[in-house]
């Protein structure tokens, strides 16, 4: 049952317009495998964008199965208005190839993208979403990103129309 309101949700969020609830301002400026790529490159597609890490031993890959699930349900027409991202908030770990590699177990037209520590602060605030690096110091290479948990759905205009979490 809560794959079938997912699935409504996002076919419904082509149809929206004029939703008070919509974040406005939400957007990107990032890197995917060497190409800087924009919210605006998205418009006339439906976007669910999703903060997490690729180090992440838990919430991430549980949630980004979730959305394979989820995503596996559409047919090959409704996918090709689909795109799914993952946004590193780990710049220092995520590589755009070790997110390439990542993000293909979740769903095959999954792209994860990542930028400077900058880059992605100013694009976390934008989605009002919060993250939080867990460092001892500078030198600690085994450590946490506390990061939000949740899919943003993005219209064809570039609105966030909605959004879900897969718990």
């Amino acid at each position: 049952m809560k794959y079938i309101i997912i699935i409504m949700l996002l076919l419904m969020s082509s149809c929206l317009r004029k939703n008070p609830g919509i974040i406005p301002g939400a957007n990107f400026s990032l890197t995917n495998e060497g190409k800087v790529v924009q919210l605006s490159d998205f418009r006339d597609q439906i976007t669910i964008v999703y903060f997490g890490y690729t180090y992440c031993p838990d919430v991430c890959p549980a949630s980004l199965a979730y959305l394979g699930k989820v995503l596996k349900k559409f047919t090959k027409e409704e996918m090709e208005k689909i795109s799914p991202i993952l946004i590193s908030v780990d710049p220092k770990r995520d590589s755009p190839k070790h997110l390439k590699e990542y993000t293909k177990y979740f769903h095959p037209k999954m792209k994860g993208y990542t930028g400077t520590k900058e880059e992605i602060d100013k694009t976390v605030s934008s989605f009002k979403s919060y993250y939080k690096i867990n460092r001892k110091d500078e030198k600690d290479e085994n450590y946490t990103v506390d990061h939000s948990s949740v899919f943003y759905i993005i219209d064809k205009d570039g609105r966030i129309v909605n959004t879900f979490r897969d718990y």
